[in-house]
């Protein structure tokens, strides 16, 4: 059934169905194998950032795109206009495709980006590598 597949019952270790042990209704949604759910922080924009309305004032909780297809790391290259976005919009927009031109630069220019770990990891590192024809350079990496 519907409510099996996005993992509102689940089975228990006798075969039997129940309803997973949450204090929250965002804590009990699943997402299907390579999607993510957004951080919790976020999980009220998702409509709102979609152009769709929540009557909140009428005690409605809306939930939209809780979970967003993405890899376990999503890279995206900031610009003038993209640097003043949320987390959540962002991801609305899909980060770089794996092994593709994520970004350029023109000399004595800056390039920035945002990286989003899907998997919300404590005390994640980052590596930056940059391929310069058959070069590679590890690069300072800031917040």
């Amino acid at each position: 059934t519907i409510v099996q597949d996005i993992g509102f019952v689940e089975q228990n270790e006798n075969g039997d169905w129940q309803c997973p042990r949450v204090t929250t209704l965002y804590q009990a949604i699943k997402c299907p194998e390579h999607h993510y759910k957004v951080p919790e922080d976020q999980f009220d924009q998702q409509c709102e950032l979609r152009g769709l309305s929540c009557p909140k004032e009428k005690g409605y909780s809306c939930y939209c795109k809780p979970c967003v297809k993405a890899f376990e790391v999503d890279l995206f290259q900031l610009d003038e206009e993209k640097e003043h976005m949320t987390d959540a919009a962002l991801s609305i927009m899909g980060g770089c495709d794996k092994m593709s031109l994520c970004g350029k630069v023109e000399q004595g220019e800056q390039l920035k980006f945002h990286v989003q770990d899907n998997l919300n990891r404590a005390n994640a590192t980052l590596t930056v590598l940059v391929h310069f024809g058959q070069e590679t350079r590890s690069l300072t990496v800031t917040n």
